[in-house]
């Protein structure tokens, strides 16, 4: 492994730098890799420095430096192989790489557009009006495909109220440049109705209907993302089925514990 020195005054600077922030130290630490990563820093399978010169280069010990980097072992930016180093690993041109750490994180989609492939309909759906929670058996439905760097990577079926979708008549196939459906639904109503959401997140073999519009093989695992919208007052105004490529698509949570 490289014995790389790095000078004190470039420890003093980047430590500084993260006393001064608020996430702890190995999530600061991460983000600072993280980033070098995407900037192209580290070639694809060039070793990164020792924990400990990260841990010089940060006033990190190297506890703290290993809970970074595991934080980029579980996102798939590195590997570690024991008694040989850890090495950035080989990310698919193209690939959206997304991180959560809030909900206006998770409903919006920096860097994207959205297509309309089909526009909203009453149509009959229980099992959608069921989750809803809504009588009848009608909801109000559309389709998105969601790109980056113009290759889709992912498709979606939205369910709202029928009241609601004959508000949004003019959510046509033509509107290309919508940011999301929940924050057009947000402007009809001139209420927030993310209030909070509900996820459930398998992975599954799709047909060849939904792998052609996200440009993956039929039967090929997919992920299967199923959000159901709730607002202040606990009623579910809004759900979506949506179903991403993996092979453009990488999705990572950062959640922070609060309280005691």
């Amino acid at each position: 492994m490289s014995g790389t020195k790095v000078a004190s005054s470039q420890v003093r600077t980047d430590a500084e730098a993260m006393e001064q922030k608020s996430p702890p130290r190995y999530q600061q630490i991460a983000d600072v890799l993280e980033q070098e990563i995407g900037d192209g820093r580290y070639d694809e399978d060039r070793r990164l420095p020792t924990e400990a010169a990260l841990g010089r280069r940060f006033a990190a010990s190297r506890h703290t430096v290993r809970e970074a980097l595991q934080i980029l072992v579980a996102a798939g930016l590195i590997i570690r192989i024991q008694g040989n180093g850890t090495f950035v690993t080989s990310r698919p041109a193209g690939q959206f790489s997304r991180v959560v750490g809030t909900l206006n994180a998770m409903i919006t989609w920096p860097g994207t557009r959205v297509e309309v492939l089909s526009e909203m309909e009453v149509v009959r759906d229980v099992g959608a009006a069921g989750r809803l929670q809504i009588p009848g058996e009608f909801v109000g439905r559309a389709v998105t495909r969601r790109l980056h760097a113009d290759q889709p990577f992912a498709i979606s079926t939205h369910f709202v109220a029928p009241e609601v979708a004959e508000r949004l008549d003019g959510l046509g196939p033509h509107e290309s440049e919508i940011d999301t459906v929940v924050g057009r639904v947000e402007q009809v109503l001139s209420e927030r109705i993310a209030g909070g959401i509900q996820e459930i997140i398998p992975v599954v073999m799709r047909d060849r209907e939904v792998c052609e519009q996200i440009e993956c093989a039929a039967g090929d695992p997919v992920l299967n993302v199923v959000t159901l919208y709730y607002d202040d007052l606990g009623r579910y105004p809004m759900l979506t089925d949506s179903f991403y490529n993996p092979d453009r698509y990488s999705y990572r949570t950062d959640l922070r514990r609060t309280g005691q």
